[in-house]
């Protein structure tokens, strides 16, 4: 059973969310009852969160440049200098 999605609303317009959530649910229903599929998967690509306002991981605002309250850019980037040889 299909039950729904959610999407921050201060990110769109009300009127874009409702538009945007009757048309996926539509989709959802002719698959899920006419051709009788109950799995779905969705595909998403980079971009889509900073679309939403949802900051990126290496764009401006981004984890990898402004790292967070536990781990700092520098230490973010010492990982890459692992020697996975021994794994």
């Amino acid at each position: 059973m299909f039950r729904g999605f959610f999407v921050v609303e201060k990110f769109i317009s009300f009127k874009l969310y409702k538009a945007m959530k009757e048309q996926l649910e539509e989709i959802i229903h002719q698959i899920y009852h006419k051709e009788k599929r109950n799995l779905f998967t969705f595909l998403t690509g980079a971009g889509i969160s900073s679309d939403s306002g949802i900051p990126t991981y290496r764009g401006i605002d981004g984890i990898w440049v402004k790292g967070t309250q536990f781990h700092k850019p520098e230490e973010i980037d010492e990982g890459f200098e692992i020697d996975y040889r021994n794994y």
